[in-house]
């Protein structure tokens, strides 16, 4: 059977029903990247605003906590129990009167340069929890454990 036999009547609805079909996954390819490309606008919008105002909180935040932290390492008990590896009662009141941060602190404590506990507030963590690339000397935030 040829094509100029089959009835015009066929033809035709054949005809229509490819052409809607097409159209259909044309509109359905398109719909599909356009919701794809909105999601992830508003998902990178969102990403962006949030560690925006992360970084906001945190930078003001870190910095009065190591303000503090510098503060309290320059305080005569804390150096004598560093220099003696013994902690005394004065270098323990002076790390307890560091202002309390937003539960973000596991640990405080104090460490030789070795990396031996000298003194310790809260959890006692590990010596690899901490940033041995800082100068001993100086007061630094610990790795993320």
């Amino acid at each position: 059977m040829t094509p100029y036999n089959v009835p015009l009547r066929v033809r035709l609805l054949v005809g229509s029903s490819s052409r809607l079909a097409l159209a259909i996954a044309a509109f359905a390819a398109i719909a599909y990247q356009t919701s794809k490309r909105s999601a992830v606008e508003s998902f990178e919008g969102r990403a962006r605003a949030t560690a925006y105002s992360l970084a906001q909180r945190t930078t003001v935040g870190l910095r009065n906590q190591l303000r503090s932290l510098s503060e309290t390492a320059a305080d005569p008990a804390v150096i004598a129990a560093l220099r003696s590896g013994v902690a005394s009662p004065a270098a323990r009141q002076v790390l307890e009167r560091l202002p309390p941060d937003t539960l973000q602190t596991v640990a405080l404590g104090l460490r030789s340069a070795s990396g031996g506990a000298v003194l310790s507030l809260g959890a006692d963590l590990p010596s690899w929890a901490f940033d041995e690339s800082g100068r001993p000397d100086t007061a630094h935030f610990g790795r993320l454990v």
